[in-house]
């Protein structure tokens, strides 16, 4: 038997190839998926993609097919992030995606051309709905399957930390992760930054203000730019060519001394200060 993948850690089995033909193997040497496949791929979850004549399966680590489908379908080569995988079929007129879970079961169904399964190509960021596609409008299903935002609008985006964002007449409004609208249609820009919060613009010569999931402005003043904001409550600001941080609420914690900067993803950020490159604490001290 030849080994295909090495063991991962955490995973006391691997893909293993026996004359041209791929099965799952313990590290005790037991055969947990026999060698019948032509094809066997880790889809992550603990299930697998297995080929065999025209068919396609997916399969638990005992061989258990927890699907069927046919050929004309693609299954997601990500595989299952957050216990969800994107199931795509093709038939002679078009392509549909639908939307399932570890068990085979049809969260989302094959309703729509695309299904939006992480908040940008950038994050692996599992979003609290799903943006759909179908013939160039967009909308929203929860992570339930239900449709909560209609697949009506001219663009859309998920966003960091729950909700929805919709445009329609080049305008954006905000959804909460009930599908309550929560602002008007009103804002020219629209960021999603995390934790709740955003930056909006009124116009494109605006600058920035913030905003809650729930509509509310949540200080008066105003900013040339803003980052997202991690776990650690830090949101970088611009004034000027300068960089600062504040708090969720708005209040500034680090004054806008640099030339860049690099959010708190941990309890420390880089920046930049003539030229020099250093980390600070979440109060602006120098670490080391």
């Amino acid at each position: 038997m030849r080994e295909v993948v090495a063991y991962e850690e955490g995973k006391n089995f691997t893909v293993k190839e026996k004359d041209r033909r791929y099965g799952l193997v313990a590290k005790n040497g037991k055969v947990l998926i026999p060698f019948d496949y032509e094809y066997l791929y880790d889809l992550k979850e603990y299930r697998y993609k297995a080929t065999l004549s025209d068919k396609q399966f997916i399969l638990d680590t005992v061989g258990k097919v927890i699907a069927e489908y046919g050929k004309n379908v693609t299954l997601d080569v990500d595989g299952f992030e957050g216990g969800r995988m994107n199931v795509g079929i093709m038939d002679d007129l078009s392509y549909k995606n639908a939307l399932i879970d570890v068990n085979g079961k049809e969260i989302i169904p094959f309703a729509v051309q695309n299904i939006f399964t992480k908040l940008s190509s950038a994050e692996d960021d599992i979003p609290h709905l799903y943006m759909v596609e179908q013939r160039g409008k967009y909308g929203f299903y929860n992570r339930d399957g239900k449709l909560i935002i209609p697949i009506d609008y001219i663009d859309a985006t998920p966003c960091r930390g729950g909700g929805g964002l919709a445009n329609t007449q080049n305008l954006w409004a905000l959804y909460d992760t009930t599908g309550r609208k929560t602002t008007d249609f009103i804002y020219y820009t629209v960021k999603s930054l995390g934790l709740n919060r955003f930056a909006v613009k009124l116009t494109n010569e605006d600058k920035f203000r913030l905003m809650d999931v729930t509509g509310k402005l949540i200080c008066a003043t105003l900013f040339d730019d803003v980052g997202k904001i991690y776990q650690w409550g830090r949101l970088p600001f611009k004034k000027g060519s300068k960089w600062g941080f504040l708090d969720k609420n708005g209040n500034e914690v680090i004054p806008a001394v640099y030339d860049e900067v690099v959010g708190f993803s941990t309890d420390n950020a880089y920046v930049v200060q003539g030229g020099r490159s250093f980390k600070i604490d979440l109060w602006g001290e120098e670490t080391f």
